[in-house]
């Protein structure tokens, strides 16, 4: 199944909370888990586990999030710490779907200065591992673990903005010996230990997201959401795990950088400047006329030669 269509749920997800948060200045730290032990959704037995703080600022955030959900053969749990720091973790050894997401937001972030500047959001992915042992009786519909991570911002179009960030993973067997890796959209360095394996990693790496332009005193609001759902009909394994501090600096969920825009004028300016620069560089680059010592020697004796015969008329 393409990638896409096994997407749409856990966009949908994604969607509905943040449609679900308010307009005014909020800080939401969320986590969610569910477990089905049937893939017909219609059918089986839901259990679900969550924890949530909603609070005016990110100073206000005064305890950790931690849901745990446990069962026969499965297990999940996920966590939130006061600045952003986040993990997800979860197995099951029989068949079901398990899902865990987290989502944060923050709306007031504001652009401190009084002239329009470029917001640049860094974060971490401290890494993950994911490790499908599973089968599926239909090879139409294999077992699989999906990844998703978005962070995307209200203020700049929101899931349809220039802004939106967004990179996933899709893992899939049918016969519990290899499976198959898609990814799609950043590229977050996933790859498999051994090229025949169950296996995939996520290592350490550092992402950057730009903004856009935000107006000075403007305030943007951003928006963090990752997801990890599994789907088994046949499993003698599935693991997942997956940590990412989100900050770069600490102290709050999001690390924003500031730029400065360069003014229409100066733009304009450094346009000339960079046109007179070229100008002068293909100047330089003509070629220019040379002249032996020979050919200088005979025109001067052609113009001796003239003038004596000047004179002798």
């Amino acid at each position: 199944m393409a990638p896409i269509l096994r997407l749409t749920a856990l966009s949908t997800v994604a969607l509905g909370l943040l449609l679900a948060w308010p307009a005014s200045a909020t800080v939401i730290h969320q986590v969610i888990l569910e477990y089905d032990d049937d893939l017909d959704p219609f059918n089986g037995t839901l259990e679900h586990s969550s924890d949530r703080i909603e609070v005016p600022t990110p100073a206000d955030v005064n305890r950790a999030l931690l849901a745990t959900l446990n069962g026969s053969g499965h297990s999940a749990s996920g966590a939130v710490g006061r600045f952003g720091a986040l993990g997800l973790t979860g197995f099951h050894f029989s068949p079901g779907r398990l899902e865990a997401s987290v989502s944060i937001s923050d709306d007031a972030i504001g652009n401190p200065f009084s002239v329009p500047m470029r917001a640049v959001a860094n974060f971490i992915i401290d890494g993950g591992r994911f490790d499908l042992i599973a089968g599926s009786s239909n090879p139409l519909q294999p077992a699989s673990i999906t990844w998703q991570l978005d962070v995307y911002s209200e203020a700049l179009g929101g899931i349809f903005g220039p802004s939106h960030f967004q990179s996933f993973l899709e893992i899939e067997s049918d016969d519990f010996l290899d499976v198959t890796l898609t990814a799609g959209g950043a590229d977050v360095g996933a790859f498999k230990p051994l090229p025949n394996g169950t296996a995939v990693e996520m290592p350490f790496s550092f992402q950057t997201i730009d903004l856009g332009i935000l107006p000075g005193g403007g305030v943007i609001d951003l928006q963090y959401v990752v997801s990890i759902r599994t789907e088994a009909e046949v499993a003698e394994g599935v693991f997942f795990e997956f940590s990412d501090p989100i900050d770069v600096s600490g102290g709050s969920p999001f690390s924003i950088e500031f730029l400065p825009v360069p003014e229409p004028g100066a733009l304009a300016l450094l346009l000339v400047g960079a046109g007179v620069l070229v100008a002068a560089q293909r100047k330089a680059a003509w070629p220019r006329p040379t002249w032996t010592r020979s050919q200088g020697s005979s025109r001067r004796g052609a113009g001796n030669a003239a003038s004596s015969s000047g004179v002798e008329a």
